[in-house]
């Protein structure tokens, strides 16, 4: 059994608890009721969790945190501002909590260290302005990696948001969200513009761009973007915004490689994860979360929830 935990982003919506069983079915426990949660991290006991627009004065997003009461979600804070517009990424190292404001293009280690990008990339439309889409610290946790997808340019802060370099990824691809191997040497980032995965090692100083391939079937015309990416079991995995798919991928040291495609069960997955057996993922078009089971022919099916405005999906062990 998995506490898994939900963000229905709508007004009267909020953070939703499930238990996932070992048939891989979800079965409806309690939830968080906050108006249009973005993201949610468990750490420390704690749920932080970033909403859209909880202020009656301004358009600021919001970062409040629950205590954790057995597996439920309880005595929710007031929110505090993140000093930007439409929050989307939180991350945390030890007292320290950054999180990017999309629409405002700024990063902040909160309460009140604020960094605002500035400029514009080559799509006049997606890309007219900084748009900050995602925050981590590296593995060996000396650096904050800030990605852009309005610049295509990844951003290395201090802990302290002292900013010390930039690393460029393709132009117009729309970088949005990393992660890193196992041995923290190598980065992955989903593009989400051209819905691609770039490689990058990672030497403790610098990082280096190693490959880029599609993650869209070759004959695919229609128009899809990448949302989230994840590591599983040696593999990189991301999903696929209209081609509704995820898109399984080898690396071996010098080149990514497409390895399967499989459909999500739902329309436009802008998060999934990997909890036991299963993967599980939030299908915002489609007001649906899916649950498969990975085998060797591919994804499986054990379940499928409606859900208003699925947007992220975590776990309490």
């Amino acid at each position: 059994m998995k506490n898994i935990y939900i963000s229905s982003c709508t007004k009267d919506g909020g953070v939703y608890h499930y238990l996932l069983n070992e048939n891989g079915k979800l079965e409806y426990i309690d939830k968080l009721a906050v108006d249009c949660p973005m993201y949610q991290i468990y750490d420390g006991k704690k749920m932080y969790i970033l909403l859209r627009a909880p202020f009656e004065s301004n358009d600021d997003s919001g970062l409040i945190c629950a205590e954790v009461d057995g597996y439920s979600l309880v005595n929710k804070t007031e929110p505090v501002t993140t000093k930007g517009r439409v929050a989307c990424h939180l991350c945390k190292s030890d007292n320290d909590i950054y999180c990017v404001n999309y629409v405002s293009g700024s990063v902040i280690k909160m309460p009140d260290k604020l960094c605002v990008h500035e400029g514009k990339g080559v799509d006049p439309i997606r890309q007219e302005s900084a748009h900050t889409h995602f925050v981590t610290l590296t593995p060996d946790k000396r650096y904050v990696l800030v990605t852009d997808l309005g610049l295509d340019k990844i951003f290395i802060y201090t802990k302290d948001l002292e900013l010390v370099g930039e690393i460029n990824t393709p132009k117009g691809h729309g970088v949005r969200h990393l992660v890193f191997s196992d041995d923290g040497k190598t980065m992955f980032a989903v593009n989400e513009l051209a819905s691609t995965i770039s490689a990058f090692s990672y030497d403790g100083e610098q990082f280096k761009i190693i490959d880029t391939v599609s993650i869209l079937p070759d004959d695919f015309n229609g128009k899809s973007i990448a949302a989230a990416i994840r590591i599983h079991n040696g593999y990189i995995y991301a999903s696929n915004r209209g081609h509704d798919s995820l898109a399984k991928l080898s690396f071996n040291g010098k080149k990514l490689k497409v390895v399967g495609i499989y459909p999500c069960g739902g329309s436009e997955p802008r998060d999934f994860d990997f909890f036991d057996d299963f993967v599980i993922f939030t299908n915002i078009a489609g007001n649906c979360v899916t649950v498969f089971r990975e085998t060797k022919k591919g994804l499986e099916i054990t379940d499928r929830i409606e859900l208003a405005q699925p947007l992220c999906v975590n776990s309490i062990d």
